[in-house]
């Protein structure tokens, strides 16, 4: 009797360091990184001397950000405030041509998501409001998962 419970206790400890193995083994943690409000209002805007607060207005404003994607779980996500236009442009120029960076996704105001984009973005605009882009690297393309770009972005 006391072989037979040796040998249950046994398996239950071998089972149970397998399983917290697994855990620790299967744990991924997920990175994303979003352009705070400080970081936006500390960027020039391109058509004047003032802090750009990433409002655009058809015509007249232009927001470019310089970004760094580190890896493969590395996301950018930099929101806009359209306050006027009907169409949302955006580019993505890369330092190193080979790096495998697009526009992921575009969140509109009312929290519905549209995407994926290339490496530019041609987007009708319904209502006027706060629009995030989401940059992130192309999980079914090759090419390098880190580098720096620059974002360009602008209403018509």
């Amino acid at each position: 009797m006391n072989k037979i419970f040796l040998a249950f206790f046994a398996m239950i400890v071998m089972l149970g360091c397998d399983q917290s193995g697994n855990k620790s083994n299967s744990a991924k943690i997920v990175k994303k990184n979003t352009i705070t409000e400080r970081e936006i209002l500390s960027l020039k805007n391109e058509n004047s001397d003032k802090k750009n607060d990433a409002m655009l207005r058809a015509g007249i404003d232009t927001f470019s950000v310089r970004l760094q994607m580190n890896g493969i779980q590395d996301r950018k996500i930099i929101p806009l405030t359209i306050v006027s236009g009907k169409q949302l442009f955006a580019v993505i120029y890369k330092e190193n041509k080979k790096s495998n960076i697009r526009i992921n996704q575009v969140e509109m105001p009312d929290s519905t998501f549209d995407g994926p984009f290339g490496d530019s973005l041609h987007y009708k605009i319904n209502v006027a409001g706060v629009y995030q882009i989401m940059v992130g690297p192309d999980l079914m393309a090759t090419g390098k998962l880190d580098g720096a770009f620059k974002l360009k972005t602008w209403t018509k």
